[in-house]
């Protein structure tokens, strides 16, 4: 018998019954585990309004990630999904006056409860995040053994299902009550379907596809993850750990030209909501030529250069993303303005000299502070007199122990690339140490903020 299912005294259990009368509150808890890149500034502020703990109130609406996904379906769900744990001693009506009750003819002996109850604070904060990565698994899990896929097809029944994907029809059943528990996919008649959310961004061949994110995270910084205890220890990433000395992540996504593709569509997509927010914080009038700088798919180039009509644009990435990045540029009728440029931002001369202004987004965040230098001083050289030069990165607070989103993927960066968050004062002064001046700072609503500095 569990926990929750023991008897307990006469007035412990009447305060019980009485508060499942009422509906609980509804809980926002974070996904561990993942790599969130949806959440706003504002996120590592927790406030609590009566029993609702809010914290994602920062994000912006137009955002879409794989870590959206899941925290989506936990605003809605922790409480019917039951992944929240055990309601406090408060919220399950146990005050000190019931348990204490001696006059209402019992004794508890339980020191547990008694301690329980006169806990100052509830416990659930913690115990949701304990079993947060359920949740991420759960999802990892649904799009690697392709259900959402299969479900594209049409609704079927598990049996069905576990026939064409060759499973244990009775196990994943229990998986797809899972997904649809999380609002991934729905349950009518005992036939599943996928819900609108995940026939956009989890079935293959879609614009909007996120999977092949949700392999990446799975089967790369998942692993790494697991070692985070060590990184703390050492300050070093783990992947000679997980994967051996001699593994590069980047090379390993470059070697399979299809995985490849699904990664940078999967980029593009999470990238989008953010290059617009960009381009509406930044007024392009004056320049001519935008360089990206590690620019993936083009999704900044692309956004820009749809606005401003006048501008021309450069992606400049690896020879293998060169090659998408081209195709996006022609899908979205821009390539009569851009092109792309391969090349290297640690070989001296390799970026073009042609931009007055250069944006690097989520280049610096994945590279120690030497490297840094180095990109920044590079750019400095190839941008154009008069120019200016876009540092796209959410930024730490100045106490370092915010927003949220730049907590944890400081922490990812630990265990992945060696690379760090930082504050907008150490971007500035990397800046002005490079050459450039007059650095300005812009908070975004989105997973990105700005800071923007100039080449006399």
């Amino acid at each position: 018998m569990g926990m929750e299912d023991s008897p307990g005294p006469p007035a412990v259990m009447a305060a019980k019954t009485e508060s499942t009368r009422r509906p609980a509150p509804r809980q926002v808890g974070h996904v561990a585990g993942s790599l969130p890149l949806d959440m706003g500034r504002r996120t590592s502020k927790r406030s609590l309004q009566g029993s609702q703990w809010y914290s994602y109130s920062g994000m912006a609406p137009s955002s879409v990630s794989v870590t959206g996904l899941i925290v989506s379906a936990r605003r809605r769900l922790v409480n019917k999904a039951g992944l929240g744990g055990m309601p406090s001693p408060r919220q399950e009506g146990l005050h000190n006056d019931a348990l204490n009750g001696y006059n209402g003819g019992y004794e508890l002996r339980n020191s547990r409860i008694e301690v329980a109850a006169n806990m100052p604070t509830s416990p659930k904060h913690i115990q949701e995040m304990l079993t947060a990565f359920w949740m991420s698994k759960t999802l990892f899990t649904g799009v690697e053994l392709g259900v959402f896929d299969e479900l594209a097809k049409g609704p079927a029944s598990a049996e069905v299902l576990a026939y064409r994907l060759r499973l244990h029809p009775g196990a994943l059943e229990r998986l797809m009550n899972a997904l649809v528990a999380l609002e991934l996919i729905q349950k009518e008649n005992g036939r599943f379907s996928n819900t609108e959310e995940a026939a956009l961004y989890l079935v293959k061949g879609q614009q909007g596809y996120l999977g092949a994110q949700v392999e990446h995270l799975s089967q790369l910084h998942w692993r790494l993850w697991q070692l985070l205890p060590g990184a703390v220890r050492e300050n070093t990433p783990r992947v000679k750990e997980v994967f051996g000395p001699g593994f590069d992540m980047l090379a390993a996504v470059y070697a399979e030209p299809r995985q490849l593709r699904g990664f940078v569509q999967g980029m593009h997509n999470l990238t989008v909501p953010d290059a617009q927010e960009i381009v509406d914080a930044v007024d392009f009038t004056p320049y001519r030529c935008l360089l990206d700088v590690g620019g993936t798919s083009g999704a900044l180039v692309i956004a820009a250069l749809r606005k401003y009509q006048h501008l021309h644009g450069i992606v400049f990435e690896q020879p293998a993303v060169c090659a998408i990045a081209d195709d996006y540029l022609r899908q979205y009728g821009v390539d009569d303005r851009a092109r792309t440029h391969p090349g290297d931002f640690f070989e001296q001369g390799s970026l073009p000299a042609e931009a007055d202004v250069i944006a690097l987004g989520w280049i610096l965040h994945d590279w120690p502070d030497e490297q840094c230098h180095t990109i920044l001083r590079h750019c400095f050289q190839a941008l154009q007199p008069g120019g200016a030069i876009l540092v796209c990165e959410k930024l730490l607070d100045e106490s370092g122990t915010g927003p949220l989103l730049t907590t944890l993927m400081d922490l990812h960066a630990l265990v992945s690339t060696g690379g760090q968050e930082r504050s907008a004062a150490v971007y500035g002064a990397w800046l002005e140490q490079a050459g450039f001046r007059d650095v300005d700072v812009r908070l975004l609503e989105g997973s990105r903020d700005l800071v923007i500095a100039y080449k006399p």
